[in-house]
């Protein structure tokens, strides 16, 4: 009887210590970003997404991905000076294409701020989640150096 005991209390803290880490690892993943455009500014919910591994085309930079509804009430009014269109591959979608636009800069909000001047973003052409539990796709290569 003690045997059984044992080997359920085992597995109940096993689980525990498991879903603790998979609590822990959303809070890693997900963030804060205020991005800057001129005058403009606003700050989303963020997932940093490894499966991101998009790239500009001339300087090979890192592009994280807004939402469609967030990059029209911000940068509607703001002057663009250039665009590029990147090709992307997605999940459950064949091929597409998507602006993307440099701004000034952006602010990353983790346990420190994080800032990323010059940083590259796709506009999307749809929201980027369903749920809505997030408004952009953040590149690990803008947080790791790749900018």
């Amino acid at each position: 009887m003690f045997f059984i005991l044992a080997l359920v209390g085992f597995y109940l803290i096993q689980g525990i210590f498991h879903f603790i880490a998979i609590l822990y690892r959303l809070h890693t993943y997900r963030c804060k970003v205020t991005l800057y455009l001129g005058e403009k500014e606003c700050t989303v919910d963020a997932l940093i997404d490894t499966g991101n591994q998009l790239r500009e085309n001339y300087y090979g930079k890192p592009v994280s991905v807004l939402n469609a509804d967030v990059a029209k009430s911000v940068f509607l009014t703001q002057k663009i000076h250039s665009i590029q269109y990147i090709k992307y591959h997605t999940v459950g979608e064949e091929e597409g294409s998507m602006p993307v636009i440099q701004i000034d800069r952006m602010c990353i909000h983790r346990d420190t701020k994080e800032w990323i001047e010059k940083p590259y973003l796709a506009l999307s052409t749809r929201n980027v989640t369903k749920s809505g539990e997030y408004e952009m796709i953040l590149n690990p290569a803008v947080i790791i150096g790749g900018i």
